[in-house]
């Protein structure tokens, strides 16, 4: 849910980029909440264990996300990503509260419509866009965010999630965090590598969230644990190469506006599962974009194992 970020959503794609362009007032104090569970059980439910197909009428498909965080419920040509994150998004506002269970409504337009449930230091993010990225009407993507959002609430009231199927080796149980030592990153000037963004769970791991204004191209470094087919080098145009022991998928980032150079590694860990490492920095050249980032994913894979 892009996986609560102030990123680039066509350039760095992290997950709960949706949730990334907010306001700049911080969240507001959250009400009390009857709401039980912990973080700690949240960590360790199933998300998709929140909400159930049949609440949502015919045809609808509930399949984990692309993040281990993340449950998605398609119906019709919308998709409603019921995910986690690790605090409230900024700018959020106050609706009427749902079973005596506060909610915040964040973004609101024609193509996203997002409600955050506070559960103690946590946070249950509904967003809900166009499945092919269409346009529909703010009234029709909140309605069904709304009633996911009454499945949840009922769901974490009555406690007793039900847990992830991963596997002990699998990423949902790294720390993206903990694959990079901080000081590799000082040699890069223009990210901020006191400044880092942390996702819930550690799923995803961001440094330099804060260099640039909201919704703006920005110098950052990041690494995002996801679910994904790796592709195969006679299927891409992308670069493979040996890092570390491992045959990783290496590409430039298309630059932005401001022309700032990125590249992109990205390793695979398990049938599926799939390790981003991005870099974007003007302290290099385009050409060389990538050169720095290659011993960084090499620390990230040696972190790995």
């Amino acid at each position: 849910m892009r996986k609560a970020m102030a990123l680039v959503c066509g350039v760095v794609m992290l997950a709960g980029c949706g949730a990334a362009q907010q306001a700049a007032p911080s969240p507001a104090p959250t009400p009390t909440s009857p709401i039980k569970v912990t973080p700690a059980e949240l960590a360790a439910a199933d998300p998709c264990g929140l909400v159930e197909a049949q609440g949502f009428g015919k045809g609808a498909k509930v399949e984990p996300g692309q993040e281990f965080v993340q449950c998605d419920v398609t119906v019709g040509k919308m998709t409603a990503e019921v995910g986690l994150l690790a605090a409230l998004s900024n700018g959020t506002r106050e609706l009427p509260a749902v079973s005596g269970v506060p909610i915040r409504a964040a973004q609101e337009n024609n193509q996203i419509c997002q409600r955050q449930i506070a559960v103690a230091e946590a946070v249950v993010q509904v967003q809900t866009t166009m499945t092919n990225y269409e346009l529909s009407t703010t009234a029709a993507l909140c309605k069904l965010s709304d009633r996911a959002v009454v499945q949840v609430i009922g769901r974490l009231l009555r406690g007793n999630l039900a847990p992830a199927k991963q596997p002990a080796s699998s990423l949902a149980h790294k720390d993206a965090c903990a694959l990079v030592d901080e000081a590799a990153l000082s040699r890069f000037s223009d990210i901020d590598h006191t400044v880092r963004d942390r996702g819930f769970n550690g799923q995803y791991c961001l440094w330099g969230v804060r260099n640039s204004d909201p919704g703006g191209e920005m110098p950052l470094f990041s690494i995002e644990f996801v679910r994904g087919s790796y592709p195969h080098p006679a299927n891409t145009r992308d670069e493979f190469i040996s890092i570390g022991g491992r045959i990783v998928n290496r590409w430039w980032l298309l630059p932005g506006m401001k022309d700032i150079p990125g590249c992109r590694v990205d390793i695979p860990q398990r049938t599926n599962e799939i390790v981003f490492v991005r870099l974007v920095t003007a302290k290099v050249s385009r050409r060389n974009a990538c050169e720095p980032l290659t011993p960084i994913a090499t620390q990230v894979i040696k972190n790995l194992t």
